[in-house]
């Protein structure tokens, strides 16, 4: 009777069921322990129809030694055909046709014996004859086979003693006696089997050689597998196969990860390894009850990762070749890339001394293209000449007070630096610089300022007092972007992101020459001034040092950074270097090097992943500096004095705020930390926990948004920011100790409206934005700037519309809003609020002496500047309840034109003839459905702006329909009224317009992308037009000829007025510029 095993095994070699349910069996049965019997697995499989009960039957019934493995197949229990009576015979005739009764080949395998046939002639004499004689034959056998039972078993016990013990050499040595000289052993099959596990174990054992243990069991295996004692080794080889496999594996792995790697000898083994792993999966071999199904993973796992390194290491040897071949040819940027490139995709062999044997090359290479050229130039002592007569800031102090700090404290805002006395922040001088996204800061030297001209490219000192200009010098021109000015020594360094750090004298301002480099700059260099070295980072990969005096390139660092990724200049402290890595949105790195007795930057010392990117310098004191990234994360970093040991100590830090992702600047006080971004924050280290912990701010300056870096001067923090809701530049002090605000200063608030000269107060008068109103005299053009408005709001407010009356009357409005601020800046300066009958529904616009008001309830009010009705208001035919979305009025003269922002357009006129009343002179339907815009009064022409891009004109006072008119694209400024045309721009073009009755383009001028800003004047036979890039350009009314441009050399933000021989405009900081013209 079959056994469990026995019988899964049989159902496993016939495959009578699928691996799924042979796993199933096979775990029923382990679980088990082996007491489960062969009868219950049967029952199970009749019970799922998966064997027939015949099937079945003759599988249990079959005995134990009965289970013959033959090929992929077992036989049956054996059947032998009976013998007949009359044959007694023939079973020892069939028996003495071989030795020892099997008959097998050379290797020990059975060979088939043929039964053979009955000869025709034999007679029952012979036949009783021959079996006398073979009765003599068998017992003369049967003694020599005793002998040799007793001599072939006792040989096969010292075999198996020998192997017990290890001895493998001596074991395999009798065992090859027996099998040769005890064929006919009846433990011959054993034996040979037996062999061959000897054989294997002597191999992986004694000489762990696993081709050739490889090579014995592909020749063993097939020879011994149809043994009848091979069953009973299958143990064996469930240990030996598996074990060959890993041991060729294993040797795979180390060839590939040696220096010597040889493909072709990797290869080699990686093929044996996979035939090894054959073996073990061919359940002839290694039925599955007996495989190690996690060391197979293993061995797969293995090989996995060697066919990964031999795939990484040809791509390092075509990098390598890549490498080699951008050096020669002196492209040192395709050599990193390819680096850099390599690495993201072979993090493992970033190390790889083959690797860095071609970079080093690549980094010499460069070191070699990096040159000084002399190219020197004069500084020049006197300022450009500027159409600009005069600019006059128009400043409003916030909060009067005083700090105790000396010096002034400068701010750049959209183009344009400010310097404040640090003391009482009074505005010490105003000079415009260019706009740049990220603006460069002013850098002390001394007891001046070096400033950044980016409007023509020149380094610029000034005096840091009076802003008077001491020298300026010609960088490379405006088109490459500068960063901020390097102090060293003597000299002065400015970095360009042409790739070329320029040299100059920080004395006369004369420029020496420039270091070239092979790829661009984005950051200032760092300066050592103890050894005079300085450190400029690379657009990418590179890490440079040079002689500050001579600026020779004196060794290269490769960093490896990516393209784009150091934002801000490397730190040079204690005889370390670092740099910072954006590597990602969200996180950057904070590399730290050391260097070399002569300076040079060496090897790296360590890394740290800093919290979001960092867009603002670190800020150095002494051995210490912060770090703010525009996540909010602030560190507190300590270089070391030991040069064993970590560079850096983490003093305190600060993690990631929420919130909007912006720049941050940081200072360090009274061992306090003072953040600024959005608000502005005070902390204290905590050496306990590492941890920056705020402390109590009264004056955190809240939801506002600060730029620029944070200055400790004195006793005060100083700083400028963008209040909340309110648009210009603060700038302030705050006491270092109490942190409340101690001054603060106005700056930068944009106009409201063109400034106007008023004949009556003799000066001129300028209104913000934000509702100041200033009268600039004497006094001021003699102060160069107005110290405070004349006239203000009581609460903070932001207007967008302002209506002129009298010449020092002024109404400023919001639009949606129920008032306005009604203002007078001469005789008595003053300002109050005036409330309306409604809210307006556009712009009011003067109209004799009163203000045309618009409202969104429908009427059209005429009122006095104390909101007092100078004519009955006009009210068109609407359905009750319904607003009407009135557009920007046109006046001329006792003429209005203005459209109900749908499909209608009116004449109003003021009507004396009894009570004085607004009245509808005409009205008529707009041409098409396209939303309406602005209108314009052109002599006795009405013109109106239609969203589909075309101009409708009208007659006047009658509004008969002149025609329409196509224009090249969208209105995106006027029409405006300029002496016989009307003036408007699309996107592209400046197009004057005969408004006559069939309108007509009369000429057109292209803008090249400026964006013309406030209203034209008409100026005789020309008309000026003040562009926001700051030009003021006069077109020929008839032509539109350029008859003259101006570059003012800063933003605009208002059109020009007339102010006797020359003309006023506002700067788009508010500034009023005197401007001289041709």
């Amino acid at each position: 009777m079959a056994t469990a095993k026995q019988f899964l095994e049989a159902i496993e070699l016939q495959k009578l069921v699928s691996s799924d349910v042979l796993d199933e069996l096979y775990e029923e049965y382990r679980a088990s322990g082996g007491a489960i019997t062969a009868e219950a697995l049967a029952k199970k499989l009749q019970s799922r129809g998966l064997i027939t009960d015949g099937k079945a039957a003759t599988l249990l019934q079959a005995s134990s030694e009965s289970f013959i493995q033959v090929g992929s197949g077992i036989l049956n229990p054996a059947n032998p055909t009976p013998v007949a009576p009359d044959d007694p015979f023939d079973s020892d005739l069939e028996t003495k046709k071989t030795k020892g009764g099997v008959k097998r080949d050379a290797a020990g395998r059975r060979k088939h014996v043929q039964k053979s046939h009955k000869n025709d002639f034999d007679s029952p004499l012979l036949l009783l004859g021959g079996g006398a004689l073979a009765l003599l034959a068998l017992g003369g056998i049967a003694l020599v086979v005793v002998m040799n039972l007793q001599s072939g078993d006792q040989l096969l016990e010292s075999a198996q003693s020998a192997y017990a013990s290890g001895s493998y050499a001596q074991a395999r040595e009798v065992y090859e006696e027996f099998v040769e000289d005890f064929e006919g052993n009846a433990r011959w099959s054993e034996a040979r089997v037996k062999l061959a596990v000897v054989r294997l174990r002597q191999q992986t054992e004694t000489a762990s050689d696993w081709p050739a243990a490889l090579a014995t069991a592909q020749q063993e295996l097939p020879q011994i597998e149809d043994e009848e004692a091979f069953s009973e080794n299958r143990g064996e080889f469930a240990s030996i196969l598996p074990r060959i496999a890993r041991g060729l594996a294993d040797s795979a792995d180390r060839a590939s990860g040696g220096a010597d790697f040889d493909n072709e000898k990797v290869e080699g083994l990686v093929n044996q390894a996979t035939e090894a792993l054959t073996l073990v999966n061919n359940t002839k071999y290694v039925p599955k009850s007996l495989r190690d199904e996690r060391e197979v993973t293993a061995i797969n796992d293995l090989l996995d990762r060697v066919a990964r390194r031999r795939e990484a290491l040809d791509d390092l040897g075509k990098t390598l070749t890549a490498i080699e071949a951008a050096t020669s040819s002196g492209d040192i940027e395709a050599a990193y890339k390819a680096r850099t490139a390599f690495v993201d995709r072979r993090p493992e062999l970033r190390d790889d001394p083959r690797l860095a044997e071609k970079l080093a090359a690549a980094v010499e290479a460069e070191r070699s293209q990096v040159k000084f050229t002399p190219e020197p130039a004069d500084a020049v002592t006197t300022e450009a000449e500027s159409p600009v007569a005069l600019a006059l800031p128009l400043v409003n102090p916030r909060r009067d007070g005083a700090a105790t700090a000396d010096g002034v404290f400068t701010a750049t805002f959209h183009g344009v630096t400010y310097a404040v006395n640090a003391a009482d922040g009074t505005l010490a001088w105003r000079r415009p610089v260019g706009v740049r996204l990220a603006e460069t800061n002013a850098v002390t030297l001394g007891d001046d300022r070096l400033l950044l001209d980016h409007r023509s490219g020149e380094l610029v000192r000034v005096n840091a007092a009076t802003g008077e200009l001491i020298w300026r010098t010609p960088v490379e021109g405006p088109e490459a972007p500068l960063f901020e000015p390097t102090i060293a020594g003597e000299r002065v360094l400015v970095a360009s992101e042409s790739g070329r750090l320029w040299s100059f004298d920080a004395a006369s301002g004369a420029r020496v020459g420039a270091t070239e480099f092979a790829q661009p700059l984005r950051s200032a260099p760092a300066i050592d001034a103890e050894t005079g070295r300085a450190y400029v980072a690379g657009q990418q990969s590179s890490l440079y040092t040079l002689d500050t005096e001579s600026l020779e390139c004196i060794g290269v660092r490769f960093t490896g950074h990516a393209p784009g990724t150091v934002l801000t200049p490397p730190l040079a402290i204690g005889g370390r270097v670092a740099i910072i890595e954006n590597t990602g949105a969200e996180t950057s790195r904070l590399s730290v090097y050391a260097t070399d007795e002569s300076g040079v930057v060496g090897s790296q010392l360590g890394e740290w992943r800093l919290e979001g990117i960092v867009s603002t310098p670190a800020v150095v004191s002494a051995r210490r500096f912060l770090v703010a990234t525009e996540s909010g994360a602030v560190y507190l970093f300590e270089v070391t004095a030991a040069k064993e040991g970590a560079p850096l100590t983490l003093i305190a830090s600060q993690p990631a705020q929420p919130g909007e992702k912006r720049r941050r600047s940081v200072v360090e006080s009274r061992g306090e930390v003072w953040i600024a971004g959005e608000g502005l924050r005070r902390t204290a280290a905590s050496l306990a926990d590492s941890r920056l912990a705020p402390r109590d701010l009264p004056d955190a300056c809240t939801g506002d948004l600060f730029v620029g870096p944070i200055v400790k001067n004195g006793d005060a923090v100083l700083h400028a920011r963008v209040r909340k809701g309110a648009p210009g530049l603060t700038v302030a002090a705050s006491d270092s100790r109490t942190g409340r605000l101690l001054w603060e200063t106005d700056l930068a608030a944009p106009p409201l409206g063109a400034p106007i000269y008023s004949d009556s107060a003799r000066a001129v008068v300028a209104s913000t934005v934000t509702g100041q109103s200033h009268l600039i005299g004497p006094p001021e053009v003699r102060a160069r700037q107005s110290t405070q408005p004349d006239a203000e709001p009581s609460r903070p407010q932001v207007f967008d519309a302002v209506a002129r009356l009298a010449s020092t009357d002024s109404a400023l409005a919001k639009m949606g809003g129920g008032e306005w601020l009604a203002v007078r800046v001469a005789p008595r300066a003053g300002s109050r609020a005036v409330s309306l009958p409604g809210e307006l529904a556009c712009e009011p616009v003067t109209m004799g002496e009163g203000v045309l008001t618009p409202l969104a309830i429908g009427q059209v009010h005429l009122l006095d500047l104390a909101g007092q009705p100078l004519a009955t208001p006009f009210q068109p035919r609407v359905a009750a309840g319904s607003p009407i979305q009135w557009t920007k009025p046109a006046v001329a003269g006792p003429v209005a034109v203005l459209t109900d922002g749908a499909e209608t357009v009116y004449c109003l006129a003021i009507d004396s003839s009894a009570s004085a009343s607004l009245v509808e002179r005409a009205s008529a339907k707009l041409p098409t459905s396209a939303a309406p815009a602005a209108a314009a009064i052109v002599g006795q022409q009405a013109v109106v702006a239609l969203a589909d891009n075309s101009l409708a004109a009208f007659s006047l006072p009658s509004l008969d329909a002149s025609g329409t008119l196509p224009l090249p694209g969208a209105i995106v400024w006027g029409p405006y009224a300029a002496g016989d045309v009307a003036l408007l721009a699309t996107a592209d073009e400046l197009v004057a317009v005969n408004p006559s009755s069939e309108p007509a383009i009369a000429w057109r001028a292209p803008l090249d992308n400026a964006k013309p800003v406030g209203e034209p004047l008409v100026d005789g036979d020309g008309v000026a037009v003040a562009f926001a890039d700051g030009r003021l350009v006069r077109f020929a009314s008839a032509s539109g000829d350029a008859s003259a441009t101006l570059e003012l050399g800063q933003p605009l933000g208002s059109g020009p007025t007339a102010y006797g021989p020359r003309w006023l405009v506002s700067a788009a900081d508010g500034a009023v510029l005197v401007v001289t013209h041709p």
